[in-house]
């Protein structure tokens, strides 16, 4: 009996959650034998990320590129486009993990391109304060076919709301992605925060609770690892003009996204992890 042929969705190849989810989930249904392939989306006019994901994976994967557009609809339909032109229609099994990929296999299957199920882990619906942006998401999970979530909270949500059954599937870790973590280096008192810098995240807030702390502590350091969401309208301007206003400048580190490497390092380095998010999926 041959395996299963199972093609995983994630719209980028950059650290984001619903990208770190899909590689692991997609290395250990390879380790299970099944046949599971990463599909991923790059801006076509970033080389980089065409090149494969911030880490190494153990999985076959292919790159479709995408024409990049400053009007939101716009970039979304050029991703859906571009999944839908590439994605084999041969798969057993189809997974998305968020609104770009469920779009494109819910038309692929509208056009009868594809004929085989289709999974979607919904990790949270944004209330995107973009209206439109807000009724695509609620439109996409609308149309899923089946539905993993990661609380119950959005299996309770998807059910009132959506009158759509869903099953739990908790997140959960691989220690040995942090095992060992690098010697210390830093010198400093560290706060880390890794997230995002959608409002969400509480970035703004964290950065001015550390003004509080530089007042008390003198050589603390706040170091942030974070990228824009989804939207890609989440500037890091904004924020370094507050660490401006905050006198905060010399004591934030801003990075945009690190390796994986680079990031444990981050890990043994700090002394605080700051998870200041507003609201997450789990």
């Amino acid at each position: 009996m041959r395996s299963l042929k199972v093609a995983m969705l994630t719209h980028s190849t950059r650290p984001r959650g619903g990208v770190v989810h899909a590689l692991k989930l997609a290395e250990r249904l390879r380790a299970s034998g099944v046949d599971v392939t990463l599909y991923s989306l790059a801006r076509d006019d970033d080389p980089d990320s065409m090149k494969g994901y911030f880490r190494e994976v153990s999985v076959p994967f292919n790159i479709f590129p995408y024409v990049w557009d400053t009007e939101l609809i716009t970039r979304l339909e050029n991703m859906i486009d571009s999944y839908v032109k590439n994605i084999p229609k041969d798969a057993d099994i189809y997974h998305a993990q968020d609104c770009v990929g469920g779009t494109a296999l819910d038309r692929m299957r509208a056009r009868e391109l594809i004929s085989a199920p289709v999974f979607r882990t919904v990790h949270h619906i944004d209330d995107f304060a973009e209206p439109r942006l807000f009724e695509f998401e609620k439109h996409a999970v609308a149309n899923s076919e089946h539905i993993f979530v990661v609380s119950k909270y959005w299996r309770d949500v998807l059910d009132r709301e959506y009158a759509h059954e869903s099953v739990i599937a908790y997140n959960g870790i691989d220690p040995s992605d942090f095992e060992p973590l690098p010697k210390r280096k830093s010198e400093f008192p560290t706060v880390l925060f890794v997230g995002g810098l959608e409002p969400r995240k509480g970035l703004e807030d964290l950065i001015r609770a550390m003004r509080l702390v530089a007042n008390r502590v003198q050589s603390a350091k706040l170091v942030v690892v974070a990228k824009a969401g989804f939207r890609g309208t989440d500037q890091w301007s904004s924020y370094e003009a507050l660490a401006r206003r905050l006198g905060l400048t010399d004591r934030i580190d801003f990075h945009e996204s690190v390796d994986q490497e680079t990031l444990l390092g981050l890990y043994a380095d700090c002394d605080v992890l700051a998870l200041t998010s507003k609201n997450e999926g789990w």
